[in-house]
């Protein structure tokens, strides 16, 4: 909780700010941060996909016991 207490925090600080530089670094690190989310969503999601592959596969009768 207080980590997300932080963050309100300094986003509403991020809200006031008026030089142009900082703000476009905040706009890079946060499309950085979004791209880092979306690619270890991107793994998990594959990586479940493919154990339903190979549990279907399994249950099939179409191979060995998956790990």
């Amino acid at each position: 909780m207080k980590l997300k207490a932080g963050a309100r925090k300094e986003f509403e600080a991020s809200r006031e700010e008026k030089d142009p530089l900082i703000i476009a670094r905040m706009l890079v690190t946060g499309r950085e941060c979004v791209q880092q989310i979306q690619r270890k969503f991107n793994d998990a999601d594959r990586r479940c996909w493919e154990r339903i592959q190979t549990d279907s596969t399994y249950r099939d009768g179409g191979g060995k016991e998956p790990r």
